[in-house]
């Protein structure tokens, strides 16, 4: 397991390099800003892959758990690089804006709901904290929708024709949770 994660990190860290070191030309000195992003982009990820059923029984568990582990890194790295340098569609006048607040409420409501699934997890006689994780998802939908919208559907501007981060993401969510429902309905 711990090999398919660091190869999906590495995946989802040579997008965003490519996409926004050499695409938008973003100075490598940012380096952290652009790892944050593939470090929220594979947590995201490992917690939505953590609502499929496996046959091995604790595969789910590993997802969730690391998962978890990426989505508080990214959640440190977010308060450390918050910044109208590199979020500045959260700032207006020099203050956070109501997009922004709307967005880390999102966000903050999420990692509530996968800290609350995290605990069920390790408690073993709460399984009912579990279902949190499923409402977690929904809020990192709407938390990641919320940044990433605006550059969705202007291709022009992708740099090298790469959607953006949000984008994949939002629909490889979308997908993980389409198998859940169909997987669902066969039992």
């Amino acid at each position: 397991m711990k090999g398919k994660v660091i190869a999906l990190f590495c995946v989802f860290y040579t997008y965003a390099h490519l996409r926004y070191h050499i695409g938008k030309s973003i100075p490598l000195s940012e380096w952290l800003f652009i790892v944050n992003k593939s470090i929220a982009w594979t947590g995201g990820i490992l917690l939505g892959l953590s609502l499929l059923k496996y046959k091995q029984k604790n595969t789910r568990n590993s997802l969730g758990s690391i998962g978890y582990l990426f989505a508080s890194i990214h959640l440190l790295l977010d308060v450390i690089l918050m910044s109208p340098e590199h979020y500045p569609s959260f700032y207006s006048f020099g203050q956070l804006n109501t997009h922004a607040w709307i967005s880390i409420t999102l966000g903050a409501t999420s990692f509530i709901c996968f800290t609350t699934a995290f605990l069920g997890s390790i408690s073993k006689n709460h399984k009912y904290l579990l279902r949190s994780g499923r409402i977690g998802i929904l809020f990192s939908l709407l938390h990641v929708t919320m940044i990433g919208k605006k550059g969705w559907f202007t291709t022009h501007s992708w740099p090298f024709y790469m959607p953006p981060i949000t984008l994949i993401f939002v629909l490889a969510v979308v997908f993980i949770l389409a198998l859940d429902v169909i997987k669902r309905q066969k039992r």
